[in-house]
């Protein structure tokens, strides 16, 4: 942050995983209804074209919901995770894959096109981008 080091790869990588686990010991609350936060294409590097898309929603107690898709396999999961309140970091989980650590910042997912991570354990770190997918105009 401003130039100074806020924690070590690993350390980043525990921490989001330790954020997007929160949704799993949230009790489930009666007549919630999430507010979308929009469907995304993620893009990897010079790609164009998206294949992996997330469309992701949050509740007033932080957690996230929501579905991704994978357009190569033709297979959709169900994610989830949790906004740390005190840093505004939204991190996320897919189906059981606990390891795979999603996250981007909670002000970041309120725009067109956004960078995220995606933490493969506490070694290996990724920058993809998050593309919004407008809804068609009908």
């Amino acid at each position: 942050m401003n130039g100074d080091a806020v924690a070590t790869q690993a350390e980043y990588a525990t921490q989001a995983t330790q954020i997007a686990a929160t949704a799993a010991a949230a009790p489930p609350v009666p007549d919630d209804q999430p507010m979308p936060l929009g469907v995304f294409g993620m893009v990897q590097g010079e790609e164009k074209t998206a294949t992996q898309f997330v469309q992701l929603a949050l509740n007033k107690q932080g957690i996230i919901s929501g579905e991704y898709y994978n357009g190569t396999t033709d297979v959709t999961e169900k994610l989830a995770g949790a906004v740390d309140a005190k840093t505004q970091r939204a991190a996320w989980t897919v189906a059981d894959r606990k390891t795979i650590v999603y996250e981007a910042g909670i002000a970041n997912l309120t725009t067109d096109e956004t960078t995220m991570l995606i933490h493969y354990g506490k070694d290996k770190t990724q920058q993809w981008i998050l593309v919004r997918i407008s809804e068609p105009k009908e």
